[in-house]
């Protein structure tokens, strides 16, 4: 089983397969989803077990992280029920209303991180996604010695994404370790409506070259091209609660989920 997080967009299935039994009061060529939170979630982890056997890769060593963002109470306690460990927020004051109703589940700060947000994240927030900037490598390291991150690159030098240069990767990188932080790997969104898995490929080479495990990458449209280049953690949102009211593109920091 996969490490609890959460996940993506579910993939049509053929008709008339096991896991995916087919309605006769529905037309045919109607492809049925999973349309709880629930069946959502193993839906998603169906998924990475399987690009995880084409790849030979042990799925334990995936983390879903279930992005909550704008999810309400009880599409996020439906989730826990199901056995997701792993939540993401991009707003400080939805992670902190919703980590203290679940205190044993790992919260992700997935947003971009202000400084002045982290004293009140520091009993919430275990790992931070969004990490760009040395001023705030400095003021989260003084507050939380030892938080685990991941340094946030913006491949495609986009300005409405966070995320620093690529060429400042290597930098900011040391840069924490030397303050104490726990570097996990790195972080990106590829741009919107491109192929992302050259991006992917992009972070995973350089989370390699720098001698980095983790690369947090992939959500609900795009997840199993970052688990074949090799993502160690995704970002589901719709593809286990279902489409949001509002955009998914209204946070700079993190696009889609």
């Amino acid at each position: 089983m996969i490490s609890a997080s959460a996940l993506a967009d579910e993939q049509p299935q053929p008709r008339g397969r096991p896991d995916n039994p087919v309605d006769p009061a529905r037309p045919v060529g109607i492809v049925q989803r999973p349309d709880s939170v629930a069946d959502r979630w193993v839906e998603v982890n169906r998924r990475v077990e399987a690009v995880c056997a084409e790849i030979d890769t042990d799925p334990a060593g995936i983390t879903v992280v279930a992005v909550s963002k704008m999810v309400d109470v009880a599409s996020v306690r439906a989730a826990y029920n199901a056995g997701v460990r792993n939540f993401g927020e991009n707003y400080a004051s939805e992670l902190i209303s919703k980590a203290a109703l679940f205190p044993d589940a790992t919260w992700h700060f997935i947003g971009r991180l202000q400084r002045n947000k982290i004293n009140a994240l520091a009993s919430h927030a275990t790992v931070f996604h969004s990490i760009e900037k040395p001023t705030t490598v400095d003021a989260l390291s003084a507050r939380i010695p030892g938080a685990e991150v991941f340094v946030q690159v913006n491949l495609a030098r986009e300005s409405q994404k966070g995320g620093c240069e690529p060429a400042n990767v290597a930098a900011l990188v040391k840069h924490c370790q030397n303050n104490g932080l726990n570097v996990l790997g790195l972080m990106t969104v590829p741009p919107a409506n491109a192929d992302p898995s050259p991006w992917f490929g992009q972070l995973r080479a350089m989370a390699d070259k720098l001698s980095l495990v983790g690369c947090s990458m992939g959500m609900s449209d795009d997840f199993e091209a970052a688990l074949r280049a090799g993502a160690t953690t995704i970002r589901i949102g719709r593809a286990i609660f279902g489409p949001r009211t509002t955009s998914d593109r209204s946070t700079p920091a993190i696009t889609r989920s």
